[in-house]
């Protein structure tokens, strides 16, 4: 059973055994989370599951590699979301107490939480820690990674015959100079960091 007070302005429901439940005989019960939300009520960050669970002890770690790789992670209606530059994930707990992660199907502004799961795209990848996630999260955005995705992808539709190969090789060429330029803008961005920013 979850439960929310009555009479209160914020529409936030908790789990049984949460601190700000007072007393369950004068409070509005639910029997599923699904039912709170559909009175629009949204989950207590303080006893969700995935704070519960795989927040509490790991906090400093969280914090830590978001500073240090420019991540932000937001707590909201039960699930953690994760923004690195224009990309937006989101980590959620199942009815089985795993972690699962969701990735944003379009780039938006920086920050914004999308609650719509019709937004997100879940990622075949099954880890078993909020960090372990950060760290897939930072290889997914990194340059290695999106430059092994755009090959791929034209290997995977390169055409057949002379002609059409011609662009098939010119899209290579494009390719590694797009990724030369980046790599080159993000060397300069760490000795411009390591010299002080002069």
């Amino acid at each position: 059973m979850f439960y929310a007070n009555r009479g209160s302005n914020k529409k936030i429901f908790h789990a049984s055994d949460c601190s700000y439940i007072k007393d369950r005989n004068s409070c509005i019960s639910f029997p599923t989370e699904e039912d709170a939300r559909a009175e629009g009520y949204r989950q207590c960050d303080r006893c969700a599951a995935i704070t519960k669970e795989y927040l509490n002890g790991n906090a400093k770690i969280i914090k830590s590699l978001c500073k240090k790789y420019h991540m932000t992670v937001k707590l909201f209606d039960g699930k953690l979301y994760v923004f690195k530059g224009e990309s937006g994930w989101m980590l959620t707990v199942n009815q089985n107490g795993k972690l699962i992660l969701f990735h944003r199907n379009e780039r938006s502004r920086h920050n914004v939480i999308i609650t719509k799961l019709s937004a997100y795209h879940r990622q075949k990848t099954n880890l078993s820690t909020v960090e372990e996630y950060l760290r897939y999260i930072l290889y997914h955005e990194s340059l290695d990674f999106q430059e092994k995705r755009a090959f791929q992808s034209i290997e995977k539709n390169a055409p057949h015959g002379q002609k059409s190969r011609k662009g098939y090789y010119k899209k290579r060429k494009a390719l590694k100079r797009k990724f030369g330029i980046s790599r080159t803008i993000k060397l300069l961005n760490e000795l411009n960091k390591k010299n002080g920013g002069n």
